[in-house]
């Protein structure tokens, strides 16, 4: 109560197969929807005057484990 939210968009994380070796062409298609719908909040940001200034990526989810992507 009586504390503001912050207006910040919000990206999951991509959902990875495992091994990533075995996956490498249905992992690269995810991971470069993610990527699209970054870039496509990045510049709307951008037009709407209120630039991104900062991207936390958590790829360690306490219960939800280590959540690994390509390099």
């Amino acid at each position: 109560m009586d504390i503001p939210t912050l207006d910040n968009p919000f990206v999951d994380f991509p959902v990875m197969n495992y091994p990533l070796e075995r996956y490498g062409s249905k992992n690269g298609k995810e991971e470069a929807k993610v990527l699209e719908e970054i870039e496509f909040i990045l510049s709307q940001r951008k037009k709407a005057d209120k630039p991104v200034v900062a991207i936390i990526i958590e790829p360690v989810q306490a219960e939800g484990g280590n959540r690994l992507a390509t390099d």
